[in-house]
């Protein structure tokens, strides 16, 4: 692998978890 390929990789992850962190958010603030 070279190195763009895992930047790139791990901006995406940045943003998948940022995506679920916010869903979870908005949840617990329609829950509550």
């Amino acid at each position: 692998m070279n190195v763009e390929a895992i930047k790139t990789n791990d901006m995406y992850t940045t943003k998948v978890n940022a995506g679920i962190e916010w869903s979870l958010s908005s949840c617990i603030q329609v829950l509550w």
